[in-house]
């Protein structure tokens, strides 16, 4: 599955399942995992949220991103 996801700031938990690639388009994010290791990502970069990621995504600010769901078939 692929496609273009847009949302104004605001945390939520992840618990991921799939695999999924994203590329940012606008906007800042950061992910914390469950061992509190956080990184941001900014306009122009791409990065995986592997299968097995359990934390947070936080949009910092509004965020569009293109993203690409791998999931096990």
């Amino acid at each position: 599955m692929a496609g273009i996801w847009e949302a104004e700031a605001h945390l939520e938990r992840v618990d991921c399942d799939y695999d999924e690639l994203c590329h940012l388009l606008e906007g800042r994010v950061r992910l914390t995992d469950a061992e509190g290791v956080s990184q941001e990502f900014g306009p122009g970069d791409s990065f995986v949220v592997a299968a097995g990621f359990r934390g947070t995504w936080e949009n910092l600010t509004p965020v569009r991103k293109v993203f690409f769901i791998l999931q096990p078939r």
